[in-house]
């Protein structure tokens, strides 16, 4: 096993952030807080859909895929440092000694299920800009896929038990959000569905 280089920096309110790569490669202070940002972005970006659908269809569902993919950019500069063996890490110290520290990292594992989260959510993005009418509450709907992927995200990159559950949690929470996007046309079609069975 390689020794670790590590890069602190002190925050005004106490904390002390970390970047932690492998001995065998510098760390890059522009990737300081690059797991942490691909986090999230997705969350801070859920209020945007909810704003820009005043100004056109389009124009939020641009606003909503940008944010998609600059989180993927952002997670894709990690690539050669991944290929290369490393697993890169951003902790962020707050309550060392109960261990409540915000961890994330990103291995050859980690990186691949992002990739295909934040590749899928933006497919989906796309796909839904043309699939749901102008009925639909767009703008609602890309919300809560933001907090899905942000929660998704979460889950693979977390590196340790509590950040874990937290973000599996907001997994629930988003997905009954989106669940519920669709609750009138399910419980209509269940309704059909025992009629037709019951129902003379």
């Amino acid at each position: 096993m390689g020794d670790e280089s590590k890069v602190g920096y002190t925050l005004k309110n106490g904390c002390k952030l970390l970047a932690t790569t492998s001995s065998h490669d510098a760390v890059n202070d522009g990737s300081l807080m690059s797991l942490i940002l691909i986090v999230l972005l997705p969350f801070l970006g859920a209020i945007l859909p909810a704003l820009m659908i005043r100004s056109g269809r389009d124009a939020c569902a641009i606003a909503t895929g940008s944010v998609t993919t600059l989180s993927l950019a952002l997670l894709l500069t990690n690539v050669p440092a991944v290929l290369r063996g490393e697993t890169i890490r951003n902790d962020w110290s707050w309550m060392t000694r109960l261990g409540l520290d915000i961890q994330f990292f990103v291995d050859g594992l980690g990186l691949l299920f992002a990739t295909m989260i934040l590749a899928i959510g933006l497919l989906v993005i796309i796909y839904a800009r043309f699939y749901l009418s102008e009925n639909d509450a767009m703008g609602n709907f890309y919300s809560y896929l933001l907090l899905f992927q942000g929660a998704m995200v979460g889950i693979v990159l977390s590196n340790n038990i509590l950040l874990l559950l937290i973000f599996w949690e907001l997994t629930s929470l988003s997905s009954f959000l989106l669940i519920g996007f669709w609750g009138p046309l399910y419980y209509g079609a269940l309704h059909n569905s025992l009629s037709f069975v019951f129902l003379p």
